[in-house]
């Protein structure tokens, strides 16, 4: 088993709460913050900033109407901005990764099953047919 060591995910071996969101986000802290071009101590809002900024900088042109789109030199129509799905990706999952660790890695538990019946058992008998009318 030869793989490499994705964001550090080996190392996350405690049980404390950044190595839970480490292995959950498969990202290290550092690495979301290098991601998004931020430092540690920067506010959450200036840290949206740069995710907002790199979200829309990755994303796919929208696409203009003819005559609108502006003409180069010689006719020719210049090449479409470059963007890449995959770095868009990583711009989302480094946002996720930082708020999960400002938030503390706590989230809501589902919601218990103790209210609803229980299933039914398999060795039961099959509900009766509903009364015909």
């Amino acid at each position: 088993m030869g793989g490499s060591d994705v964001a550090g995910i080996r190392n996350a071996t405690s049980g404390s709460i950044t190595d839970k969101l480490t292995r959950e986000h498969r990202m290290t802290l550092d690495e979301a913050h290098l991601i998004l071009n931020t430092k540690k101590e920067e506010p959450l809002e200036s840290i949206l900033q740069h995710y907002e900024h790199l979200f829309k900088a990755n994303s796919p042109p929208v696409a203009e109407p003819a005559a609108a789109a502006p003409k180069a030199k010689g006719g020719k129509q210049p090449p479409p901005p470059a963007h890449s799905h995959y770095v868009q990706s990583k711009v989302v999952r480094a946002r996720e990764r930082i708020e999960a660790e400002l938030q503390g890695g706590v989230e809501p538990e589902p919601p218990s099953s103790t209210t609803s019946a229980p299933p039914p058992s398999q060795n039961s008998p099959p509900p009766p047919p509903p009364p015909s009318s």
